[in-house]
Protein backbone atom coordinates (compact mmCIF):
# COMPACT_ATOMS: atom_id res chain seq x y z
CA UNK A 1 0.00 0.00 0.00
CA UNK A 2 2.88 2.39 0.66
CA UNK A 3 4.32 1.66 -2.48
CA UNK A 4 1.26 2.08 -4.26
CA UNK A 5 1.05 5.65 -2.50
CA UNK A 6 4.47 6.29 -3.25
CA UNK A 7 4.21 5.77 -6.61
CA UNK A 8 0.97 8.12 -7.05
CA UNK A 9 2.53 10.39 -5.04
CA UNK A 10 5.76 10.71 -7.98
CA UNK A 11 3.52 10.09 -10.46
CA UNK A 12 1.33 13.17 -9.74
CA UNK A 13 4.51 15.38 -8.85
CA UNK A 14 5.95 14.19 -12.07
CA UNK A 15 3.12 15.80 -13.94
CA UNK A 16 2.77 18.70 -11.90
CA UNK A 17 6.35 19.40 -12.67
CA UNK A 18 5.77 19.50 -16.23
CA UNK A 19 2.96 21.26 -16.62
CA UNK A 20 4.72 23.74 -14.44
CA UNK A 21 7.66 24.70 -15.95
CA UNK A 22 8.20 27.73 -18.09
CA UNK A 23 9.70 26.15 -21.29
CA UNK A 24 10.00 28.97 -24.37
CA UNK A 25 8.13 26.71 -26.82
CA UNK A 26 4.92 26.51 -25.27
CA UNK A 27 3.07 24.86 -28.35
CA UNK A 28 -0.87 24.28 -27.07
CA UNK A 29 -0.10 25.32 -23.40
CA UNK A 30 -1.35 29.05 -23.93
CA UNK A 31 -4.74 27.48 -24.00
CA UNK A 32 -4.24 27.85 -20.24
CA UNK A 33 -3.24 31.75 -20.08
CA UNK A 34 -5.97 34.33 -20.52
CA UNK A 35 -5.08 36.89 -22.96
CA UNK A 36 -5.84 40.56 -22.28
CA UNK A 37 -5.19 43.20 -24.45
CA UNK A 38 -2.82 46.03 -23.38
CA UNK A 39 -5.89 48.70 -23.95
CA UNK A 40 -7.39 47.05 -21.44
CA UNK A 41 -4.95 46.74 -18.49
CA UNK A 42 -5.65 49.62 -15.56
CA UNK A 43 -3.37 51.35 -13.47
CA UNK A 44 -5.08 49.50 -11.10
CA UNK A 45 -3.98 45.97 -12.28
CA UNK A 46 -0.58 46.99 -12.74
CA UNK A 47 -0.15 49.09 -9.63
CA UNK A 48 -2.03 46.04 -7.25
CA UNK A 49 -0.33 43.26 -8.33
CA UNK A 50 -2.52 41.88 -10.56
CA UNK A 51 0.19 40.74 -13.18
CA UNK A 52 2.52 39.07 -10.43
CA UNK A 53 -0.25 37.30 -8.61
CA UNK A 54 -2.06 35.80 -11.98
CA UNK A 55 1.22 34.60 -13.78
CA UNK A 56 -0.93 33.01 -16.58
CA UNK A 57 -1.92 36.13 -17.85
CA UNK A 58 -0.42 36.98 -21.37
CA UNK A 59 -0.96 40.97 -22.54
CA UNK A 60 -1.84 41.32 -26.17
CA UNK A 61 -0.43 44.27 -28.31
CA UNK A 62 -2.28 44.37 -31.27
CA UNK A 63 -1.34 45.81 -34.23
CA UNK A 64 -3.18 49.09 -34.85
CA UNK A 65 -3.07 50.17 -30.95
CA UNK A 66 -1.33 53.59 -29.96
CA UNK A 67 0.95 53.72 -26.63
CA UNK A 68 1.74 56.84 -24.82
CA UNK A 69 4.99 57.22 -24.47
CA UNK A 70 5.36 59.58 -21.84
CA UNK A 71 9.28 60.45 -22.51
CA UNK A 72 12.73 59.98 -21.51
CA UNK A 73 13.79 60.62 -17.67
CA UNK A 74 17.48 61.53 -17.68
CA UNK A 75 19.44 62.29 -14.01
CA UNK A 76 22.74 62.02 -13.26
CA UNK A 77 26.20 64.14 -12.28
CA UNK A 78 25.86 65.85 -15.92
CA UNK A 79 22.54 66.05 -17.36
CA UNK A 80 19.37 66.43 -16.09
CA UNK A 81 15.24 65.90 -18.15
CA UNK A 82 12.33 64.97 -17.01
CA UNK A 83 9.73 63.21 -18.92
CA UNK A 84 6.69 65.84 -20.43
CA UNK A 85 3.92 64.41 -18.68
CA UNK A 86 1.52 67.14 -20.29
CA UNK A 87 2.08 66.52 -23.93
CA UNK A 88 3.38 62.71 -24.29
CA UNK A 89 4.44 61.29 -27.42
CA UNK A 90 2.59 58.26 -29.26
CA UNK A 91 4.10 54.76 -30.06
CA UNK A 92 2.15 53.06 -33.18
CA UNK A 93 2.21 49.43 -32.72
CA UNK A 94 2.53 48.27 -36.35
CA UNK A 95 2.71 44.25 -35.48
CA UNK A 96 0.97 42.33 -32.95
CA UNK A 97 2.94 40.63 -29.93
CA UNK A 98 2.42 39.35 -26.87
CA UNK A 99 4.43 38.93 -23.31
CA UNK A 100 3.80 37.47 -20.44
CA UNK A 101 5.72 37.31 -17.09
CA UNK A 102 7.51 34.56 -15.24
CA UNK A 103 9.01 34.09 -12.10
CA UNK A 104 12.78 35.02 -13.59
CA UNK A 105 11.89 37.29 -16.93
CA UNK A 106 9.34 38.32 -19.50
CA UNK A 107 8.80 36.53 -22.59
CA UNK A 108 7.43 37.35 -25.81
CA UNK A 109 5.99 35.97 -28.81
CA UNK A 110 3.81 36.80 -32.26
CA UNK A 111 2.00 33.56 -32.59
CA UNK A 112 1.44 32.17 -28.82
CA UNK A 113 3.99 28.89 -29.57
CA UNK A 114 7.68 30.09 -29.63
CA UNK A 115 8.24 32.30 -26.86
CA UNK A 116 12.02 33.83 -26.15
CA UNK A 117 13.17 36.42 -23.36
CA UNK A 118 13.71 39.74 -24.98
CA UNK A 119 17.15 39.34 -26.26
CA UNK A 120 16.31 36.28 -27.99
CA UNK A 121 12.93 37.56 -29.56
CA UNK A 122 14.02 41.29 -29.99
CA UNK A 123 17.22 42.68 -32.26
CA UNK A 124 17.82 46.57 -32.94
CA UNK A 125 19.54 49.64 -31.99
CA UNK A 126 19.60 51.98 -29.52
CA UNK A 127 21.68 55.55 -29.88
CA UNK A 128 21.79 58.91 -30.33
CA UNK A 129 22.43 61.84 -32.72
CA UNK A 130 22.71 65.77 -33.15
CA UNK A 131 20.58 67.23 -35.14
CA UNK A 132 19.18 71.23 -35.29
CA UNK A 133 16.13 72.73 -34.58
CA UNK A 134 15.35 76.41 -34.91
CA UNK A 135 19.65 76.42 -35.70
CA UNK A 136 20.54 75.08 -32.78
CA UNK A 137 22.21 71.81 -31.84
CA UNK A 138 20.23 68.99 -30.52
CA UNK A 139 19.93 65.91 -29.37
CA UNK A 140 18.21 63.04 -30.62
CA UNK A 141 17.52 59.42 -29.41
CA UNK A 142 17.01 56.86 -32.18
CA UNK A 143 15.55 53.33 -31.64
CA UNK A 144 15.51 50.35 -34.28
CA UNK A 145 13.64 47.50 -32.35
CA UNK A 146 12.74 43.79 -35.03
CA UNK A 147 11.97 40.79 -34.47
CA UNK A 148 15.04 38.27 -34.49
CA UNK A 149 14.89 35.83 -37.08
Amino acid sequence: MKKFLLMNLMTALIATTSFASDSYDTSDDFLEYCIISINDVTQEMIEGGFFSANPHIIIEIPEGSQLPFGGVAIGGDFFSLEADKLSPQVINVVKTCYFRKTAETFLFSTDLENWGQFYEFFTGSVGFSTVFFNGVPSIQFNAQLNQRQ
